[in-house]
C-alpha cells in the first residue's frame, strides 16, 4: 500500500490518523509506505514536519521522501491522501482516499474497503474519493506548494 502526502497539508493528519487504524486492523497483511513529496528545490527539512512525524509512529509503516515528486507523477497521484494498493500480483485493487471527509477521522468507503480486501480478498477495483491539498504546482516556490484542500476523484 502506498500512501501519498503533502507534508504541510491539514488535512493529512486525518488521512494519517485514519493509516494507523487501518494498520492497527490489518498491519500484519499490509506493506505500508508513506511518501511525503519534497519539491525538487526544497531545502533537505522541508518535510520534516509533526505530519512526519505521525506517519513515522505508526507501527508497520516504513516513511520515505519523494524529492521532486517523482514517485507521485510515476503513480499518476495528485492529492495528498491518495491511498494505492496493490495485491500479491501487483495488481491496483484500490485507489483513493480513506477519510470520509476533508480533514476528518472516521470510518469512510476507503478504509472499509481496504479492510475487505486484506480480510476476504475480492477481483474488484474499487475507487473512492480523496480530500487533500495538490502534492504539486507548476512553478512555485516551496512555499507557496501548499495550497487550499480540494477534492479528487
Amino acid at each position: 500500500m502506498l500512501v501519498f502526502c503533502h507534508p504541510h497539508c491539514p488535512c493529512t493528519r486525518a488521512t494519517l490518523a485514519e493509516l494507523s487504524r487501518l494498520m492497527g486492523r490489518c498491519g500484519d497483511k499490509l506493506d505500508a509506505y508513506v511518501l511525503f513529496d519534497r519539491p525538487a528545490h526544497a531545502t533537505a527539512d522541508w518535510d520534516r514536519t509533526s505530519l512526519r512525524e505521525q506517519g513515522e509512529s505508526i507501527p508497520g509503516v516504513t516513511v520515505l521522501t519523494d524529492v521532486g515528486g517523482d514517485q507521485g507523477l510515476l503513480f499518476n497521484v495528485r492529492t495528498s491522501g491518495e491511498v494505492l494498493l496493490y495485491d500479491s500480483r501487483g495488481q491496483l485493487v484500490f485507489h483513493g482516499g480513506i477519510t470520509p471527509a476533508r480533514g476528518h477521522e472516521g470510518y469512510s468507503a476507503g478504509r472499509k474497503k481496504i479492510e475487505e480486501f486484506t480480510t476476504m480478498g475480492g477481483p474488484d477495483r474499487v475507487t473512492t474519493p480523496v480530500f487533500g491539498c495538490p502534492l504539486r504546482k507548476e512553478n512555485v516556490t516551496p512555499q507557496e506548494s501548499t495550497t487550499q484542500c480540494r477534492t479528487a476523484s
